[in-house]
């Protein structure tokens, strides 16, 4: 294969993201430079510098792969219901349960809370009913939010609830707030 196939690539960005997930998990992600990466890969810089401008870029192409995945599993059922919502943004984020941990222990967990703000933005009017620009705006971001930091909680608490318990206690809540 050559370095410009589409599937020779593919392959270095996989050994290139297992690599940095190998390396995270024993040392800091802001002390891991690209020549560990790319060793840890077993691959040349220049294959690295094919694919991605930095090790920022990996995080965030991984991300957008999850994210595409995220929305490829959302069905009409689970956007008008708000319980159904929880249940799969939990159940996802349990199936993904290392990445997430990996990013919490390196202090990064910032970057999944915006990236899917950034999603919600795009996507709002699949996830609530018709309101103002305000409204919406706002309901994003709780619903961001919230749903970050239960997930950031349940990480810490090393996943001892199970989804459905805590779509649960997030719709619970929400239905508090909205009645006081």
């Amino acid at each position: 294969m050559k370095p410009l196939d589409p599937a020779y690539r593919n392959l270095s960005c996989q050994y290139i993201t297992e690599a940095l997930f190998r390396l995270m998990e024993t040392e800091n992600y802001s002390d891991i430079t690209i020549s560990e990466i790319t060793a840890e890969a077993g691959i040349a810089r220049r294959t690295f510098y094919l694919n991605y401008t930095s090790k920022e870029d990996i995080l965030d192409q991984h991300y957008d792969s999850l994210i595409r995945e995220y929305d490829a599993g959302i069905s009409p059922l689970i956007i008008s219901d708000m319980y159904q919502q929880a249940v799969y943004f939990f159940s996802f984020w349990k199936k993904h349960r290392n990445y997430a941990v990996l990013l919490e222990k390196n202090a990064l967990f910032h970057m999944l809370v915006n990236r899917f703000h950034l999603y919600l933005d795009h996507t709002e009017n699949r996830f609530f009913s018709p309101a103002s620009t305000v409204e919406q705006a706002y309901a994003v971001s709780y619903l961001a939010g919230g749903l970050w930091m239960m997930l950031q909680t349940w990480l810490q608490r090393d996943f001892r609830e199970s989804p459905e318990e805590l779509a649960r206690i997030f719709t619970d809540i929400s239905s508090m707030i909205s009645d006081a």
